[in-house]
């Protein structure tokens, strides 16, 4: 399994906006550990696909659709809880 920050033509684009300097991909991921809004069938975990999906709509709209998350083979994969949200 590969998610990767961009698709295969476009840049991963960093921000002085963003804690440490990260690039977009990596903040958000850090922000989905613990967002509630990402645990979206409010199971009190983020599972796997509800992280790829909070990120990947997060990013793609952060950065005004100049990058965008991808997640290869994802029909291949079920969900695992990943975080438990406070």
């Amino acid at each position: 399994m590969v998610f990767s920050s961009s698709k295969g033509r476009q840049s991963s684009l960093e921000s002085p906006d963003m804690v440490d300097g990260a690039g977009f991909f990596t903040h958000y991921i850090t922000q989905a550990l613990s967002a509630k809004d990402a645990d979206r069938n409010n199971n009190g975990f983020v599972e796997f696909m509800e992280l790829v999906d909070y990120v990947s709509k997060t990013v793609n709209t952060e950065s005004a659709g100049q990058q965008t998350p991808r997640l290869s083979r994802r029909e291949l994969f079920g969900d695992l809880a990943i975080a438990r949200v406070q």
